[in-house]
């Protein structure tokens, strides 16, 4: 942090001499001033009419923004702007040629741009990257007009009048001027966490202006010009897939909006990051400020059932309450504390005998409700707060929005049993995703980010993200339970749409109504119709979250609307990550080592994970009996693999392998 200098006053007596010394600084800086002034103003006279808002040399030197496998995002380019340089200022004539030549191209009306023209002035600027299509019928209808210029100058030669009012003959040059720009070849992918580098090379949103020092750094060795990339976290083909159901909830659930994020769960790194609606950062000019808005950090909403895997994880891990807990459910719920009558929350449907389970498996209001009444108000604050609610979570864009989430001190009495269903609290969707990583780390949560690292244009890495993981959040015990019951809710429960055949996922849908801040009350027709999912669900590596805002095509619950948007996500994403599945064919491997001192492989331990790092495919094929069951990806050796080594082997466990 830069700190600012303590100014202090003090009074201080100034003689005739200190008089002269100081009227000849200011007088010396005065010309320097001027000086430089001059010089500006002479240098800028070849770009009359144009606010130079940074250097050409950064303009044309800015550095990329790419993706983490490197494809392009983000990158400088020349572009052609049609303009007009005036030949020779009060010619109407000129005028009148130019006004019929730009009219045809840019469909305005001649008679406005001949007005625009005559105003006086050498230099106007008409429209701002342009076609190769409006540039080559620029070119036609210069040499058109030309031609009828140069043949009205000839008749007029040929009449020998004593004065000849010629025609000006047009050069192409005038109407066209090239410059520097940002170029975003994939369009609207990514936009939100992009941003964009307006007209005049100003970084306005996201990754351009957060990190405009970095990606307008620049140097020159031996006449090279050295920038630096920004590398994301991001997977342009992940980023598509989430598009493409973001699109879906637009159109087909007539939604306002759609957010879909996809973390690795385990490194907290965001592989896509998608909201609906969106813009296209090369033509930013015609969006509003509510599709460039990026929802997924901006937007703060009541999350509802989906919030219920926290709170009653929370209450849980107290050890309070039984998992066998035997509750009833009579489609109400009476809030301990509130008068008599007492207040009621309302349950979709009489569930009947019904478990803390329940409260995620069927969603059930009364088995939620219920199971945080073992908690104390401070209590649940203390754990909210350890998800991340209330909080920003600090990604590395602008405008975060950290949430609601008041102090128990000014919590009614009814409070402790809103905010367990996921009422009087708000969220962003990225909090939600990064709270979801405590059930991927053992009870610990991840923080999310979205640059991998900066690197220089020769590849030198300047910057890498790093794993950032909390003490633990939740007991390793709790955190198995929460993904069971999430598993079982998949399989059988409301989440059942978000469900894939041959891997199991840990999921959790949600239904909510938008509060309305202006009247403060919540409308009556518009909802936030969610889903979240982790899977693997015995080991999570991957984390999915859907949010559709106010769907207008039928049913508005998250386990009719967004679930299947979620689960078309998750089967795109296990094809392309490879993720195993129970219907995938495995290697089984021999647990019987043959020896092979040149590769020094070790012999396993009995009913321990063996060290496989550094071996071959070639390797493990062969090595191991049949207890052990193998999951190869790639080709090469083995660079990671999960469970660790030494971990105690589980019946019938797999092996995942990945060899580079």
């Amino acid at each position: 942090m830069i700190k600012k200098q303590n100014r202090i006053n003090k009074s201080v007596k100034i003689g005739k001499k200190g008089i002269l010394a100081t009227a000849a600084l200011v007088l010396t800086a005065s010309l320097i001033i001027l000086f430089r002034y001059a010089s500006l103003m002479v240098g800028n006279q070849s770009t009359a009419g144009r606010t130079m808002q940074i250097s050409d040399y950064a303009a044309e030197h800015r550095g990329n923004i790419r993706d983490r496998n490197g494809s392009l995002l983000a990158t400088q380019t020349t572009f052609t702007d049609i303009v007009y340089k005036v030949q020779t200022e009060g010619d109407f004539k000129e005028y009148q040629m130019a006004a019929e030549i730009l009219s045809s191209v840019l469909n305005i009306p001649a008679k406005e741009i001949f007005t625009d023209l005559s105003k006086g002035g050498k230099y106007r600027l008409y429209k701002r990257r342009a076609s190769k299509e409006e540039i080559a019928a620029l070119s036609v209808k210069v040499d058109e007009i030309n031609a009828a210029a140069s043949q009205r100058n000839e008749i007029q030669t040929a009449s020998a009048e004593e004065k000849v009012d010629r025609y000006p003959i047009l050069r192409l040059n005038q109407f066209i001027e090239e410059n520097q720009g940002r170029s975003y070849p994939k369009g609207e992918l990514a936009a939100h966490i992009l941003g964009f580098v307006d007209f005049d090379g100003i970084a306005r949103e996201g990754v351009e202006k957060i990190y405009d020092e970095d990606l307008s750094a620049n140097k020159v060795v031996d006449s090279v010009v050295i920038t630096r990339d920004v590398y994301l976290t991001i997977d342009t083909q992940i980023q598509y897939m989430a598009a493409q159901q973001a699109k879906t909830a637009m159109t087909e659930e007539k939604a306002d909006a759609a957010i879909f994020i996809v973390m690795d769960a385990q490194t907290g790194e965001i592989l896509a990051m998608e909201n609906a609606p969106t813009f296209n950062p090369n033509f930013y000019n015609k969006s509003d400020s509510s599709s460039r808005m990026n929802r997924a950090i901006s937007y703060a909403f009541e999350p509802g059932s989906v919030l219920k895997i926290f709170t009653v994880a929370c209450a849980l891990d107290t050890g309070r309450i039984p998992l066998n807990q035997e509750l009833f459910c009579r489609a109400s719920y009476e809030i301990p504390g509130t008068g008599t009558p007492p207040s009621v929350i309302q349950c979709v449907t009489p569930h009947g005998r019904v478990f803390p389970k329940d409260a995620i498996v069927l969603s059930c209001n009364t088995a939620a409700c219920t199971s945080t009444e073992y908690l104390s108000k401070n209590e649940l604050y203390t754990k909210l707060r350890n998800f991340g609610f209330g909080q920003r979570i600090g990604l590395g864009l602008s405008n975060e929005n950290k949430g609601v989430l008041r102090r128990p001190s000014s919590w009614s009495g009814r409070s402790l049993a809103t905010i367990t269903m996921g009422q009087e609290i708000s969220t962003t969707a990225l909090q939600i995703v990064t709270a979801a990583t405590v059930f991927a780390n053992e009870g610990r949560l991840l923080r999310p980010h979205v640059i991998k690292s900066i690197r220089d244009s020769e590849g030198n890495e300047v910057a890498a993200a790093r794993v950032a993981i909390s003490e633990e959040v939740l007991s390793y015990k709790t955190v198995q339970n929460i993904l069971k019951m999430m598993t079982e809710g998949t399989e059988g429960g409301l989440a059942r749409k978000t469900a894939v055949n041959g891997i199991r996922l840990a999921s959790k849908t949600g239904t909510a109504q938008i509060f309305d801040e202006q009247n403060k009350r919540y409308y009556d027709d518009k909802y936030v119709a969610s889903a979240l999912t982790l899977f693997p669900a015995e080991k999570p590596r991957f984390i999915v979250y859907g949010a559709v805002f106010s769907p207008r095509a039928g049913s508005i619950y998250g386990s009719n609307v967004t679930a299947p948007l979620v689960r078309n996500l998750a089967e795109k994403l296990i094809l392309y990550l490879n993720v195993y599945k129970e219907t995938d064919s495995l290697y089984e491997i021999s647990d019987k080592l043959k020896t092979n001192p040149a590769n020094s492989i070790p012999t396993p331990t009995s009913g321990k994970v063996p060290d496989l790092i550094g071996l071959s495919k070639r390797d493990l094929i062969g090595l191991y009996s049949k207890n052990f069951k193998f999951h190869i990806t790639g080709e090469g050796k083995v660079v990671s693999q999960s469970p660790e080594p030494n971990s105690v082997l589980q019946k019938d466990a797999v092996i995942y392998v990945e060899l580079e």
